[in-house]
């Protein structure tokens, strides 16, 4: 087990975690912790919240995004942005579309959920909106509020995994990279090990995706994390050595939501 100084990836109440931007600043503040990056998923509305605890904690507060990003027929990767200067002019305009899109797409789900003998409306979902746009994050914290199963993670992978993402729900794994380099970050895979990665490829498949990736404009590949395998570390630095990947760390730290995950640590 392995505590870092720093945790470039954390997730507050503002996507699916459980603790709010300024309390993961003080956690992390209270650990020892000198940089935490916040890397909501799709949404960036907890930074400023992060940054003024930083201040006046003396916590670095790295600006971040996930990115659920469409790879291939059906596959799915997770890109991390860390470092964006989320006021830039370029970034705001494709992130401002991105999120229209997420939020025009609620309707669909709720359908797809009626489909499934649940009945939601608009009007229900706004108690549970966080910032300036609403998605499935949104409707994700109204069904854990209505105990349609106990746990976050389980309403995630057995109810809104289930139906499909519209075509302009997701950007492309391309898409996501440009809008990082927009705000002037760098874009990292984020856990290669999971489903949401490479998993179902050999290494040598990993390595040629993972060079096309690079290609597309990928900087570098998140080689600390939990439940990464003295295996999947020794490809990863490997493959960061022989592509010239930078490297980025953290815990996926979603508070009491994944109560094995504490913040700052891998293993």
């Amino acid at each position: 087990m392995t505590h870092l100084r720093f945790d470039l990836h954390t997730h507050s109440t503002y996507s699916d975690g459980s603790d709010s931007p300024k309390e993961i600043i003080k956690k992390g503040k209270a650990i020892g912790l000198n940089t935490i990056a916040l890397t909501d998923h799709d949404t960036i509305d907890g930074i400023t919240e992060a940054q003024q605890m930083g201040e006046q904690l003396n916590i670095n507060v790295v600006p971040g995004i996930e990115l659920s990003s469409r790879y291939g027929t059906h596959g799915l990767l997770h890109i991390l942005g860390l470092g964006l200067n989320v006021t830039s002019s370029d970034f705001l305009s494709l992130y401002r579309t991105y999120k229209k899109n997420r939020e025009s797409a609620i309707p669909y789900v709720l359908n797809a959920l009626k489909d499934k003998g649940i009945d939601l409306t608009l009007a229900e979902l706004a108690p549970y909106k966080k910032g300036a746009y609403a998605d499935r994050h949104t409707i994700a914290h109204c069904l854990l509020a209505h105990h349609h199963r106990p746990t976050l993670s389980q309403i995630w992978i057995e109810i809104l995994d289930t139906i499909p993402y519209e075509p302009k729900e997701l950007l492309s794994v391309s898409e996501s990279i440009q809008m990082i380099h927009a705000g002037e970050g760098k874009a990292f895979l984020a856990h290669i090990h999971k489903k949401i990665g490479l998993c179902s490829f050999t290494d040598e498949e990993k390595f040629q995706r993972l060079e096309q990736l690079k290609n597309l404009g990928l900087d570098g590949i998140e080689s600390f994390y939990p439940s990464y395998t003295k295996e999947d570390k020794a490809f990863i630095q490997k493959t960061c050595i022989v592509l010239d990947f930078l490297q980025s760390g953290g815990s996926d730290y979603h508070g009491k939501h994944r109560p094995d995950i504490q913040l700052g640590q891998v293993h």
